[in-house]
């Protein structure tokens, strides 16, 4: 689920937005408390740090593209829409300076914002894809137990791998292991292994017809239940959901 804020000063643009996102994409959104001033998009946005913006240029106090400019200082990764009745090529181009992603005219037509937003999905988690687990590169590569468990959890991780598994091959104890990894690596090896697990299954669910079942046995799933609560938790929708997003 992906935190999104809207921030506009007229309530009926605000309503209308929300309900598009409510009736569309409340699987995969969760909207922060709305913004009626650029002042107030920027408390709001560290507060609660969006991972999406819908911003209208016209606002009191503060307009859209300066508040823009003060949130990309502590939210420098943070995906903006620019929602606006200014269709003029200064406003275009100085919105493309301010970071912001995408650029709609009012009235906003429900299948434009849509598409905006679920493009920023499917751009936020190839970033997420392309750096997890890539916590490998953060810790000290002469960390031998870790640089081990890290080894044979990648060659292992579609089979029944359990802590004691792991802890017996790198020659610790579980419950040492378990504390020393989440230590080292800033993540449960739970967490880690089941990141391992949910990359792979998100391939196979975009690239195959395997069932869901069998996708879950070949990772090392217990079942196609808990394979689905798991792949639920990191990624906001069912395996069947993504399947049917990415196909």
């Amino acid at each position: 689920m992906y935190k999104l804020l809207i921030v506009e000063d007229e309530q009926l643009e605000r309503r209308a937005l929300r309900t598009i996102i409510t009736k569309n994409l409340s699987d995969q959104i969760i909207l922060c408390e709305d913004a009626t001033s650029g002042i107030e998009a920027v408390q709001i946005a560290r507060n609660r740090k969006p991972d999406i913006i819908l911003m209208d240029i016209g606002l009191p106090e503060l307009n859209g593209l300066e508040a823009q400019s003060q949130i990309i200082e502590f939210l420098p990764d943070v995906y903006t829409v620019v929602i606006t009745a200014y269709s003029d090529y200064h406003y275009m181009q100085k919105a493309v300076q301010e970071q912001t992603i995408d650029y709609l005219l009012k009235p906003v037509r429900p299948i434009n914002l849509i598409e905006s937003i679920q493009k920023i999905i499917v751009k936020i988690e190839h970033t997420k894809n392309t750096t997890t687990p890539a916590k490998r590169s953060q810790f000290n590569t002469s960390d031998t137990p870790i640089c081990k468990a890290l080894t044979y959890i990648e060659q292992n991780f579609n089979e029944d791998l359990t802590l004691n598994d792991i802890a017996n091959y790198v020659h610790l104890s579980p419950q040492y292991f378990s504390r020393y990894f989440k230590k080292k690596m800033k993540i449960s090896y739970i967490d880690y292994l089941n990141q391992l697990r949910i990359q792979s299954a998100k391939a196979l669910l975009k690239e195959t017809n395997l069932p869901i079942y069998r996708i879950a046995s070949d990772l090392g799933f217990a079942d196609a239940n808990y394979f689905s609560r798991v792949f639920v938790k990191y990624e906001g929708d069912t395996p069947t959901v993504y399947r049917k997003i990415y196909q």
